[in-house]
């Protein structure tokens, strides 16, 4: 089975990673806008800058059988965003309609 984990750098995202890496017949995709250092042979590691983008999530997407959606824009500590609702959104709303 193959199990993507969006937001797998996230506090959530970490530890669920590590213990799918532990199951048998189990291959783990983990997406996130940073990097995350989980070295399995059943897990890699896809770099996503935008969730908006459908492009994006093609080539990541291929073989999934089951996708666990952690991404989120949470916890924005120096907001920069003229509006910060339309980002919430962008992310937490448009990022699953792909």
């Amino acid at each position: 089975m193959k199990i993507l984990v969006t937001g797998a750098t996230g506090f959530i995202g970490v530890s669920l990673c590590k213990a799918l890496i532990t199951l048998p017949d189990v291959s783990v995709v983990g997406s996130g806008r940073s990097s995350i250092e989980l070295v399995a042979t059943n897990f890699v590691f896809s770099k996503v800058t935008d969730t908006s983008t459908a492009g994006e999530w093609r080539n990541i997407l291929e073989g999934v059988d089951v996708v666990i959606h952690l991404a989120a824009r949470a916890h924005v500590l120096s907001e920069i965003s003229s509006d910060p609702m339309v980002e919430f959104r962008k992310v937490n709303v448009e990022g699953t309609l792909m």
